[in-house]
């Protein structure tokens, strides 16, 4: 049986270290990386990605294909992968592993299976795998289970069910928590300096809650370089909370928390009180 051939799309931190996993474990990885920057070049040609150079050959060639990217693309790209299918004949099985609600995964599936493509809807837990951890890649649809193969392979995968939505709503609940708690405390924090009382804020916090002063402290400087990932994942959780019935206006205001925070300056390192500063003028 010849080795299995997965088609990457989307070489960020967490793609290019599933792709460079993958081709560790004997896998074939292909990406089409040519306009990428330099950075992201070398990156996936040192992890053994192999550039196929077009996205048409990229699903000729793939027997997956993992789609790795900002959930406010997914849909676009989707399309893309439709449009090949309608020029060129091939078989793959698409994935859509990025941070998009019910909703969306759902109509993503309609498009691609509409087109005569396997859908598999993913949601990617943790971060990116090393030799102690791999992530979580929950996975659901009818052609979920033809990705087992993959498993223990840079990835823990999760399959659940043959509802195409099911992984993707994991995803959002978890998320929902880990980074809408973050800006929760990110938000609380400005609004305490606006106030005036941030050191007296910061104090009682460390006095009666001890772990959510740490991650005041050490969290939010750690997500400032990648905030602006996680606007349109805020957006797609306020979409899954909107359709199970709630306002989601919640993670609507982490998006906006999450967007001012990418805007802040990037060249120099931050503590957390310099941070909500920056945050404060822009606010």
């Amino acid at each position: 049986m010849s080795k299995i051939t997965v088609g990457l799309i989307g070489l960020g931190e967490m793609g290019s270290a599933i792709g460079s996993y993958l081709v560790k474990c004997g896998i074939n990885v292909i990406s089409d990386f040519s306009e990428r920057s330099q950075q992201s070049q070398k990156r996936s040609i040192s992890g053994g990605i192999v550039n196929c150079e077009s996205l048409k050959n990229l699903c000729f060639e793939s027997d997956i294909i993992f789609s790795i990217i900002p959930p406010d693309r997914s849909e676009g790209v989707a399309k893309d992968i439709v449009e090949e299918k309608r020029r060129n004949e091939f078989q793959t099985i698409y994935c859509d592993l990025n941070a998009i609600s019910p909703p969306t995964s759902i109509k993503i599936g309609e498009l691609i299976l509409g087109a005569g493509i396997e859908y598999v809807d993913g949601g990617i837990i943790g971060g990116p795998p090393n030799e102690e951890a791999f992530p979580k890649v929950y996975v659901s649809g009818k052609s979920a289970n033809k990705l087992k193969s993959l498993n223990k392979k840079g990835i823990d995968l999760r399959i659940l069910s043959e509802n195409v939505g099911e992984a993707s709503a994991v995803k959002m609940c978890y998320a929902s928590v880990t980074k809408g708690s973050t800006a929760l405390m990110t938000g609380a924090l400005i609004t305490a300096n606006k106030l005036g009382v941030f050191d007296t804020v910061m104090k009682e916090f460390e006095d009666s809650q001890k772990n959510f002063h740490n991650t005041m402290i050490n969290g939010i400087p750690n997500i400032t370089h990648k905030a602006y990932r996680w606007i349109g994942e805020m957006h797609e959780i306020s979409s899954t909370f909107n359709n199970a019935g709630l306002d989601g206006g919640f993670h609507k205001e982490s998006a906006l928390i999450f967007d001012l925070m990418s805007n802040i300056s990037k060249n120099k390192m931050h503590e957390t009180k310099s941070i909500i500063n920056e945050i404060s003028d822009l606010a």
